[in-house]
């Protein structure tokens, strides 16, 4: 005899390396779809749906190339300034200068916006206190190494396991609710994904995708946008394609995989010597390659709030499962971008790329 207790419901819901490299200032004659930036801290992150297009920065007006996901210095000036002194040599902010800019890190973390987070799902065994926690999808050890395993919404946030089935207190949750996140990380919180949604939708790479493709609205992309592409480096299948035009461009980092999810059930057998049921706890695992939810804090007595992406669906957007769904966990850092980026550790990334 086989009860199922849980159901999971979803509607629905990408990652360039960005470096600036050095070069020269604009001539005279700029193109005309070039824009202005204080500084290259301020332009938009250069991907392959912006590749092509040109900026210029800083008070010298030096002009950048997008080119293989970097921001490139391009046309060496024709002459000197009314100064007589050469831009390209007089030691401004702008000049000569290589930094990281949004997209994936070689630290695998990945800068959007003001938010920096992980670049793949966790796959943890055990947490803090040595209990095993998770699953691989379908028991599959490379489906871990390729999806991130999946967890509990109580294993997620470490909380007492009675939570799966009453509303949890508020004051459970603490402010960066690391859960099985390493330390410096939390669980995203649902203001977390939706500041996510809107910075992406609101990017010219969002708007320059929608313009590409008459279906689509650039407030609409984020699942796209997010979404990896359908093969990982070592050409495994990380979405569905099947009858979808665009399952994912990975534009920002996040490398979203179709991760699926698992539905526990109790199998109950009737034992003869005890004469009574016995009961195990076993997996259904569903939708590999079709879906990525994660869990976040809000819910009641046994079903949570969850933002994802499905493979068929432009956007990324909030849903809900059973605390006792098995979902993947991404982790977002608890510094913002600007703090991130006074970190030794960034500046010995920037220092390393100007090799």
């Amino acid at each position: 005899m086989k009860k199922r207790y849980l159901g999971f419901a979803t509607i629905s819901l990408v990652a360039a390396f960005g470096l600036a490299a050095c070069g020269s200032e604009s001539e005279p004659n700029a193109p005309k779809d070039e824009t202005h930036f204080n500084t290259l801290d301020e332009a938009p992150e250069c991907t392959s749906y912006n590749e092509g297009d040109t900026i210029t920065v800083g008070k010298n007006k030096i002009q950048y190339l997008c080119e293989d996901n970097e921001w490139v210095k391009i046309k060496a000036p024709s002459s000197s300034n009314s100064n007589g002194d050469d831009p390209a040599s007089s030691g401004s902010k702008d000049d000569n200068q290589t930094i990281l800019t949004e997209g994936s890190m070689p630290n695998g973390l990945a800068i959007i916006g003001n938010q920096v987070w992980a670049g793949k799902n966790l796959d943890v065994e055990k947490n803090s206190d040595g209990k095993e926690v998770g699953r691989c999808y379908k028991d599959s050890e490379e489906n871990c190494k390729t999806f991130g395993r999946l967890y509990t919404w109580t294993e997620t946030f470490q909380i007492d396991e009675k939570w799966a089935k009453e509303e949890a207190e508020a004051n459970i949750f603490k402010k960066n609710h690391q859960g099985l996140c390493p330390e410096g990380y939390h669980i995203p919180t649902g203001t977390d994904w939706k500041n996510l949604v809107e910075y992406v939708n609101s990017t010219k790479a969002a708007q320059k995708f929608a313009d590409e493709h008459d279906d689509y609205e650039a407030d609409l992309v984020s699942g796209i946008l997010l979404r990896s592409t359908v093969y990982d480096g070592k050409e495994n299948k990380v979405w569905n394609d099947d009858g979808v035009d665009i399952p994912g461009i990975d534009a920002f980092g996040l490398m979203l995989v179709g991760t699926g999810y698992a539905d526990s059930y109790e199998d109950c057998q009737y034992d003869e010597d005890k004469e009574e049921d016995v009961c195990t706890i076993k997996w259904d695992y569903n939708d590999l390659m079709g879906q990525a939810f994660y869990f976040v804090s809000s819910g009641d007595d046994e079903t949570a709030v969850t933002y994802g992406t499905k493979s068929n669906d432009s956007s990324l957007r909030d849903d809900w499962a059973r605390k006792t769904t098995a979902l993947p966990v991404r982790c977002i850092m608890n510094m913002t971008a600007k703090e991130y980026k006074e970190t030794d550790e960034y500046k010995k990334m920037v220092e390393e790329a100007k090799k």
